[in-house]
């Protein structure tokens, strides 16, 4: 007798460390069926109890039959009783706005180069770009009097005339064998980057 309950005690202890270990897993639900029925055969269950579950699991996992005899309903329960939170201006402009566009590129983790470079960008009419200002530290440092780098090109967008500029600039600032040997940008790079807000989004 004590042998008996030892080893039922034994298997519903592998049964709910089975349970356990597939709940973090996340497996599919045909592996949570197979374990429903391991553990109906374990028990011997009537026949009764075998239809009942093999109607269950037929229903749930067949997508077609769960979408229809049970999704379609739950969903229409949901927006009866308004369970669901109210999407706001901002959130149905993002889901409107369409594809991730080449954003979806950089964060995959390996970019399509190619796809990248062959995309068409918008550029911003003339009329809304502003006017390129030098900073107060432009008119003090030499190297950047360029006057090829410092002319606004009101032919391409924002990002091509900072990238033009500001980039341009700071890339005269320091050489690869400086920021080398100090492990670090000189002061005034530093200083230029604040100035010209890289920091900003």
């Amino acid at each position: 007798m004590i042998n008996l309950l030892t080893l039922i005690v034994g298997i519903l202890f592998l049964f709910l460390l089975a349970f356990v270990g597939l709940g973090y897993l996340g497996v599919p639900l045909w592996i949570w069926s197979l374990y429903v029925a391991a553990f109906l055969g374990i028990c011997q269950a009537p026949v009764w109890l075998w239809v009942v579950f093999g109607v269950t699991a037929l229903i749930f996992n067949l997508p077609l039959l769960r979408q229809n005899l049970i999704t379609r309903y739950i969903v229409k329960a949901i927006a009866a009783l308004k369970l669901l939170p109210k999407i706001s201006d901002t959130e149905r402009e993002a889901i409107q706005a369409g594809k991730v566009w080449v954003e979806g590129e950089f964060f995959s983790g390996k970019p399509n180069f190619k796809r990248l470079l062959n995309e068409s960008y918008p550029l911003i009419p003339n009329s809304e770009l502003p006017p390129f200002v030098p900073s107060e530290r432009d008119n003090k440092d030499k190297r950047t009097q360029n006057s090829e780098l410092r002319t606004p090109n009101f032919e391409l967008n924002k990002i091509r005339a900072f990238l033009d500029n500001q980039v341009e600039t700071v890339c005269q600032m320091a050489t690869d064998w400086e920021i080398h040997s100090n492990k670090d940008f000189p002061p005034e790079v530093w200083d230029y980057l604040k100035e010209e807000r890289f920091f900003g989004m």
